[in-house]
């Protein structure tokens, strides 16, 4: 519609057409997976908000054929969680920022995040899976979702890309 509105019709068929080929490249890839082994996900930003259904997070989780534990307890949208909820989900993979509008430091949160206490059995820490995912590809809402999409498989899935 963008393409249409500024007389550049051909140059957004074309972006379509990329958006269609990357997720096509993953759907292809993930679609082996059974049920037992979809990946459980929690995305966890630095205010502890985690995003449910309706969020762009959950189609991201959907199109990367992994489980937005958010989203399979009932949440909706942004919704801010305690650390009792991580550990009660206990995720395969957490999500945390790579980069703050707000400025905090999120390789710091990261590491306070791996290395906090009562988190330690949690899977996603206890088996290190816990990865800062490009900001501008998870919290996008232009054509680049697609690479968020991409990213997530490639970190809970990288048997699959090879």
């Amino acid at each position: 519609e963008i393409a249409n509105l500024v007389g550049e019709k051909q140059k957004g068929e074309e972006v379509v057409a990329w958006m269609d080929d990357k997720l096509k490249a993953v759907e292809d890839k993930v679609k082996t997976l059974s049920d037992e082994e979809r990946v459980r996900v929690l995305t966890i930003d630095g205010f502890l908000c985690t995003y449910g259904n309706g969020s762009s997070f959950d189609s991201i989780a959907q199109h990367a054929g992994v489980i937005n534990l958010a989203s399979e307890a009932g949440m909706e949208y942004w919704q801010q969680i305690d650390k009792e909820v991580i550990i009660e989900m206990n995720p395969d993979v957490l999500l945390l920022p790579s980069w703050s509008f707000e400025g905090f430091d999120a390789k710091k949160y990261t590491e306070d995040f791996k290395n906090d206490k009562s988190l330690a059995e949690v899977n996603a820490v206890k088996n290190n899976k816990v990865f800062n995912l490009p900001e501008n590809h998870m919290t996008t809402v232009s054509q680049y979702i697609v690479l968020g999409v991409e990213d997530l498989a490639k970190a809970v899935y990288p048997e699959l890309f090879k």
